[in-house]
């Protein structure tokens, strides 16, 4: 049998990836992309697939049969296609249990780290056509594991992930308003940058480290995204929106760690007007009118975790990866290393 797939994906994925990997990309109506593609796709195979990084939610009742109650934009996109139009839809993104049908299409989707895996029978019999999906758990005891290549990949991920990056004085845990981790991976991207000042957001910083011997695979750990790092040329005033950024947020506490710089807030006002005082590393405040270096991840430069003051700034890409920009910032410090403990962000309405 010829079957077809048409590839689908969400159309969030210009505000969840870097910029730079959808650059001359349009998106648009998925459903109406489907139906571009479809007349094509009937006329040369015999079953027609979508396959999506775009998925949904169900309810827990469903016990993984055609009763659940889903929602999210697989399905909404399934509603806008004709009765039994593609004759499958293998969902994604949601990371969770799908096991549907929506207008006579069956939708699947199974949970992420295999914790299910989708199973699918295509079946004709005369002219007569079905489709049958199931989700399975691969219950460890159940599955044969494959002795040589485990033991093949897991010399190459050793020879990789044992690589000794440092040697830390103490635990550097992701704990209260500041942490020295957070600290420690701005600082590393000011020298990687060589610039005035650095701001890593929050969200990129993934796990804590342990004390003692670090290697590189628990740094990849907590910097796995390989963000490229890029220094911007930016005036004061784009500057200090940044840092109101950074204390922006509805918990009051700052949502990102900072190098060269020390930011005095009010956190009971309103978000964009509550910093109140800076202090350059050179004891001077930042100039709205005055020109300033910024090393940021590719990531943040083009608006991503809110920072869209920075697009479009001029920038030079340090060809300099963010976990590298650790890594080789933990190698020439003095071991064992100790994290700068000083106070960046200082609040002064408590």
């Amino acid at each position: 049998m010829k079957i077809a797939v048409i590839g689908l994906t969400t159309t969030e994925t210009p505000t969840s990836t870097a910029a730079r990997n959808v650059q001359g990309l349009a998106f648009g109506d998925g459903a109406q992309a489907i139906k571009r593609y479809l007349p094509g796709a009937r006329a040369a195979a015999d079953f027609v697939i979508v396959v999506a990084h775009a998925g949904a939610v169900c309810d827990s009742s469903s016990g993984g049969g055609y009763v659940a109650v889903c929602h999210g934009e697989i399905i909404d996109l399934a509603r806008q296609l004709d009765s039994g139009a593609v004759d499958l839809i293998v969902a994604g993104h949601t990371h969770l249990r799908v096991n549907t049908v929506v207008h006579g299409i069956p939708i699947i989707e199974a949970q992420s780290s295999a914790r299910s895996i989708g199973i699918v029978d295509f079946v004709r019999v005369g002219g007569r056509r079905e489709v049958r999906t199931q989700l399975v758990t691969p219950y460890a005891d159940q599955v044969m594991a494959d002795t040589a290549l485990t033991a093949a990949l897991g010399r190459q991920q050793q020879a990789v992930r044992n690589i000794v990056v440092a040697r830390l004085k103490v635990p550097l845990k992701r704990e209260g308003d500041e942490y020295g981790l957070g600290r420690l991976i701005a600082d590393a991207q000011r020298a990687a940058g060589r610039a005035d000042v650095a701001i890593m957001n929050n969200g990129g910083i993934r796990t804590d480290l342990p004390e003692g011997v670090i290697t590189w695979g628990q740094a990849y750990q907590v910097q796995p995204f390989q963000n490229r790092i890029l220094r911007l040329t930016v005036k004061g005033d784009v500057l200090l929106a940044a840092l109101e950024q950074c204390v922006a947020g509805r918990d009051h506490l700052p949502d990102c760690h900072v190098a060269g710089v020390e930011v005095w807030f009010d956190a009971s006002k309103a978000p964009g007007q509550r910093v109140t005082r800076t202090r350059l590393a050179t004891g001077k405040d930042i100039d709205k009118g005055a020109t300033y270096t910024l090393v940021v991840s590719d990531f943040m430069a083009t608006g991503g975790s809110g920072f869209k003051m920075l697009v479009g700034a001029p920038k030079e890409d340090l060809d300099v990866l963010d976990i590298d920009a650790l890594t080789r910032y933990l190698g020439v410090l003095r071991s064992p290393v100790d994290a700068p403990n000083d106070v960046r962000f200082h609040r002064t309405d408590r």
